[in-house]
């Protein structure tokens, strides 16, 4: 948010959140109470960063609707979780699970893209990140 709000050209900063509610993602931040869900977190964080860098950026939030932010099993034709998503990448012979999900083109683009290279999970770093916390 700081560099968004640094670059003065940005007027809106629009996110998703679960609840869908400034009103009510702000006020929970402000009683000190952390929202219940990795989204709501994220906006509040968005809406609190805003206001301590008493910034002109006015937020926007857009509900988040199909499954949960964690789901792990399709629940629906057309929404999905990148939880959900992200082990098909693992495995090039299950990539085209995913083409109901995106966009064409950004199918096309994903295919293009790990024809060069290939993916980064978390544990892709769990040695660097051992390595430094010891």
């Amino acid at each position: 948010v700081s560099h968004l709000d640094a670059l003065g050209v940005v007027d809106f900063l629009v996110f998703g959140s679960e609840s869908g509610d400034l009103h009510h993602l702000r006020n929970h931040y402000r009683d000190g109470l952390l929202p219940d869900s990795p989204n709501n977190i994220l906006a509040a964080e968005y809406c609190n960063a805003i206001s301590y860098l008493n910034s002109s950026i006015v937020p926007y939030t857009i509900p988040r609707i199909g499954p949960d932010y964690h789901d792990t099993k399709n629940t629906t034709d057309t929404l999905c979780s990148a939880s959900y998503l992200r082990p098909f990448f693992k495995t090039p012979q299950t990539l085209c699970e995913i083409r109901t999900y995106v966009p064409d083109t950004v199918y096309r683009q994903i295919l293009a893209y790990l024809e060069h290279a290939t993916a980064l999970y978390g544990e892709d770093f769990s040695d660097i990140l051992y390595y430094l916390v010891r």
